[in-house]
Order: structure tokens, then C-alpha cells, then sequence
């Protein structure tokens, strides 16, 4: 079973939550359809849309000619804040310890700084995606209006039981924006990433040479190494919550057993069936096969440091696995192999492609309209 980590921001973003039906600001037309007058028309209007949605706003910063504008900020920084936190364990915990972790430092960076920037950075690459997109005339689907409708909806029935008025007031509490707000940054967003990003990456070429040369500067990560696991949660697989410590006592107990009867000579495909509490390992008699970056760091180091045939114990932040090394294997350039560098590759010439607009669109700070911010 591959465990994956940590979500990007932009997926985070994505899935973050759903909002209203109310009418959306875009209008949606297939650009196919319409003559050239029409076209002329549609991209006047939605200039003059695009002028006036923050109108009454503040600029915080520039990107070029682009504006930043306080409420696209703020909804950025509340977003990395939430994540920051989360990265340093402090869900949950009390305003004294957060307010400590935000005063600290984090190498030579304080960590306030650190956030500021990185909402900075987000929102500088954003307006060059977005300038981009312009370029090309890119717009929103219909089905894309729909979707962030429907997170709308989502939110103002899920938060605050339909009540707009109280929606209101949670999306300002949150996320420190409106609900009309979010929706420009939600549409925003889905232009820069969905419709413009996602399919320039994939459009850019990549050479066999570029992936072979690749594949053999990164052939350790290409190693793959076929083990039986038998899981036992320590986690509460719904809410992700710890379990309580004597249940934890019982499944490394049990954890403990399962090692021993397997360094007996028991099948650790029998036990797998008879004891994993993840459905696909009880199936599969615990047959997986794991390569680099696919699972946690613990136990990723423990299978490919181990010899074929060895058996072993690992906590991760899962649960207590018993784990036998069936086979490894050396890396070797397949179709897969050839489809993930090529991904790899074509995500860093866009990204490369980006710096290189930003360079020409330098970010400029207000620092004065920051200083009005109560960001902490």
C-alpha cells in the first residue's frame, strides 16, 4: 500500500471545499462559435469584469502590470498559514504555542517572514499564469463554472446549514474573504492551473536522449523491491486521529506474534489475509511492490535497505506493519519509467519557463498596505 504524504497547495486548494448557485461573473461561450465581432465584444466586457471585481480594493504588490490586491492575498496567506501549521503538528493546539512557532525561527528565515514570502511567490506566479493565459485566450468551460458553483453551494450548506448570511460570516472568519471574493480567486485559480498549466505542461516535447540521460542520472529511484505487508492501523481511517494507547498496546502485541510466526515459518501471505486491516493487503495476502518517493520515508528505508528474504517490524504514522522482502529489482527503463520522466521533465521546463516571465514581471511589495494587514 503506497502512502501519499502531503498534498500540494494547488490540490489542496482545488479540493478544498464547494460554494454557491448563485449567478456566476463569467460568461461562458465557446470561442468556436462566436464571429469576431462578438469575440471583440466578450473580451471587452470581461476586461471591464475583470477591472471592477476588486475595484474597491487595496494593491499590496505588483507583478508587471498585474495587481495584487489585499483579499487575493489574504485568502493565500490563510491557506499557507493553515498548511505551515499543519506541517509543524500544531493543529489542534492552543493560540499560545502557535503564536510561539510564529515568532521562532526556521533556520536564518523567521518564520512570519517565511509565510509572507511564500504568499508573495504564490501570487507572483499566479499573475504570470494568468497573463499567459490572457495571451492565448484562455477562458472558463461551462463545466468548470458549474464545479465552482456547486463548491459554493457545497460550503453555504455544509457550514452554515443554507444560510447565506452566516456563510457569509464563516467564509470572512476562514479564510478572511467573501463569498463573491473567493469565487474570483477560485475562477482565477481554475484558468491559471486547470485550463492554461495542466495543458501547456503536457503539450511541451521531450526527448528520448532527455529521458535516458534522466533515467540514468536518477537510476537509484528507479529500484523497486516486492515485499509482503500485513498493516495493523494505529490510526482511525476515517478521521486519521490516533487511537487510544491500549489499543496501540494490542496491535503491537499482536504486531509482535505475527513477527514471530513468520520467523517460525508461517505463511506471511496467510497472515496477511488473516490479519491486515487494510482490505487491498487482506486480499492480496499482503503482495505489494514499492518504489522510491511511494510510500513514507520509515518505511520506504527500511525495504530498500533490507535483503531479499528479511523480516522486520516498522511504525509508521499509519499503523505497525510486518514486512518480508520478497524480491528486489533493478531499475529499469519501461514504459512507466519513461512516462513519470517524462512528466518530471516536462513539469521543470514549465516551471523554468515561468521563472523566466517572472524575471521579465518582477513582484513589487507595498509595504505600506502590508503594514494595514492584520495578518498575525
Amino acid at each position: 500500500m503506497k502512502f501519499n504524504k502531503v498534498l500540494s497547495f494547488g490540490l489542496a486548494l482545488s479540493l478544498m471545499f464547494g460554494i454557491s448557485a448563485c449567478k456566476n461573473n463569467i460568461d461562458v461561450t465557446d470561442k468556436n462559435n462566436i464571429d469576431v465581432t462578438d469575440k471583440n465584444n466578450k473580451d471587452n466586457i470581461d476586461e471591464e469584469k475583470t477591472a471592477n471585481k476588486w475595484e474597491s480594493a487595496k494593491v499590496i504588490g505588483t507583478v508587471g502590470d498585474d495587481k495584487i490586491y489585499d483579499g487575493e492575498f489574504i485568502f493565500y496567506f490563510n491557506m499557507n498559514k493553515s498548511q505551515m501549521e499543519k506541517d509543524a503538528d500544531l493543529e489542534g493546539k492552543s493560540d499560545e504555542e502557535k503564536s510561539k512557532y510564529w515568532e521562532s525561527e526556521n533556520g536564518n528565515e523567521n518564520n512570519k517572514q517565511k509565510l509572507i514570502d511564500k504568499t508573495f511567490d504564490d501570487l507572483a506566479k499566479l499573475k504570470v499564469l494568468l497573463r499567459l493565459a490572457k495571451q492565448e485566450n484562455v477562458k472558463l468551460l461551462e463545466n468548470d463554472v458549474m464545479q465552482i458553483e456547486r463548491n459554493i453551494y457545497s460550503f453555504i450548506k455544509e457550514k452554515a446549514n443554507e444560510n447565506q448570511e452566516e456563510a457569509e460570516k464563516l467564509m470572512k472568519e476562514m479564510y478572511g474573504v467573501s463569498i463573491e471574493e473567493y469565487r474570483w480567486i477560485y475562477e482565477d485559480y481554475y484558468i491559471a492551473y486547470y485550463r492554461y498549466a495542466n495543458f501547456k505542461t503536457e503539450k511541451i516535447e521531450v526527448s528520448d536522449k532527455e529521458i535516458e540521460e534522466r533515467f540514468e542520472r536518477d537510476k537509484e529511484k528507479y529500484k523497486k523491491v516486492n515485499i509482503r505487508n500485513v498493516l495493523l492501523y494505529t490510526i482511525d481511517v476515517d478521521t486519521q486521529e490516533p487511537l487510544e494507547e491500549d489499543k496501540i498496546k494490542q496491535k503491537r502485541q499482536l504486531a509482535e506474534d505475527i513477527l514471530k510466526r513468520v520467523k517460525d515459518g508461517e505463511s506471511i501471505e496467510e497472515l496477511a489475509k488473516q490479519y491486515s486491516e487494510n482490505p487491498q493487503l487482506k486480499i492480496t495476502g499482503g503482495n505489494e511492490t514499492i518504489g522510491s518517493g511511494e510510500t513514507v520515508a520509515e518505511f520506504e528505508n527500511w525495504v530498500f535497505n533490507a535483503k531479499k528474504g528479511d523480516i522486520g517490524l516498522i511504525e509508521t504514522s499509519y499503523g505497525i506493519h510486518v514486512v518480508k522482502v520478497i524480491k528486489k529489482f533493478d531499475a529499469a527503463l519501461g514504459e512507466e519509467e519513461k512516462s513519470t520522466i517524462k512528466k518530471e521533465l516536462q513539469k521543470e521546463k514549465f516551471e523554468e519557463m515561468i521563472e523566466k516571465m517572472k524575471e521579465k514581471n518582477p513582484l513589487v511589495k507595498n509595504e505600506e498596505v502590508l503594514k494595514t494587514l492584520d495578518l498575525f
